[in-house]
């Protein structure tokens, strides 16, 4: 009996031994089978991962040059009056701003809530309406994108200067020259650049007309056709469609714009590449 268990443990140890190395053997070809898979399967989706990658630099591009070829300087201005006008007088000359702002006439006036003043411009000097009880703060809008002022209001208007330091003030206030003096202060001055809705505009005329020149202006890669639509107001405008071929890769992107009368609105631009 002793002998014959002694047999029966040889034979279930070397039964043992044999199980392990076939389970070591297995999980090795397993990994390795994984492993072939996965190259596999990289080999078999690098190329649509460097289009998608190719495809998404292009969007970055895109966005960063649309961006700029529809933007334009914008500067805003808030000018204070600290004089009391004559009810018998209709408009303000603010003397000299023009040139004090290093700005030029195309530029818009408001009222501290925003509603639109008639002005014009003369030279260096800016002509604003007074208002019923003399407006106390005009916010001033300007930028390429804006019409030039008239010259309808020059002519019977109260003149006031700018003052920027008591000996200045102390001057204005004992001057006489046949018309009213007064002063005005020269508040918040910001420069910036803004999307314009008229550049937007320009820029579509662009692309429906001079296609191919666009492209080259923009180094876009050969084969790289895009295209871009824009959305504000309920409106959308887009390029003219062409020919699709491949896949759609596109971006929309958050804007503010600046409309013909100086308001920012928000809005949306979709970039589409393909090819």
């Amino acid at each position: 009996m002793k002998i014959k268990n002694k047999k029966f443990l040889t034979y279930s140890n070397q039964h043992s031994h044999l199980n392990k190395k076939g389970s070591h053997v297995g999980i090795v070809l397993s990994f390795t089978i994984f492993i072939t898979f996965l190259i596999f399967l990289y080999s078999a989706l690098e190329p649509s991962l460097k289009i998608d990658q190719d495809r998404e630099s292009t969007l970055d591009y895109l966005e960063i040059e649309l961006v700029e070829a529809i933007s334009e300087n914008f500067t805003s201005i808030i000018i204070r009056n600290d004089t009391v006008i004559e009810a018998g007088v209709t408009c303000i000359e603010l003397k000299d701003l023009l040139t004090d702002l290093e700005i030029d006439s195309r530029t818009i006036i408001k009222d501290e809530n925003e509603n639109p003043v008639i002005a014009s411009a003369s030279e260096d000097h800016l002509y604003v309406d007074k208002g019923e009880n003399s407006i106390i703060l005009y916010k001033l809008y300007n930028s390429e994108e804006f019409n030039s002022l008239g010259e309808e209001l020059v002519g019977g208007c109260a003149g006031i200067s700018d003052c920027d330091d008591d000996e200045k003030c102390q001057s204005l206030e004992n001057e006489e020259e046949g018309y009213i003096v007064g002063i005005y202060f020269i508040g918040l001055v910001k420069k910036s650049e803004k999307i314009f809705l008229s550049k937007i505009g320009e820029f579509l005329e662009d692309y429906n007309s001079r296609y191919d020149e666009l492209k080259e202006e923009l180094k876009l890669s050969p084969g790289t056709e895009f295209g871009f639509s824009f959305t504000y107001n309920e409106t959308i405008v887009r390029t003219e469609e062409k020919e699709i071929t491949g896949n759609v890769y596109a971006r929309e992107i958050p804007i503010q714009y600046v409309d013909e009368n100086a308001n920012i609105w928000t809005g949306f631009i979709n970039i589409q590449v393909w090819g």
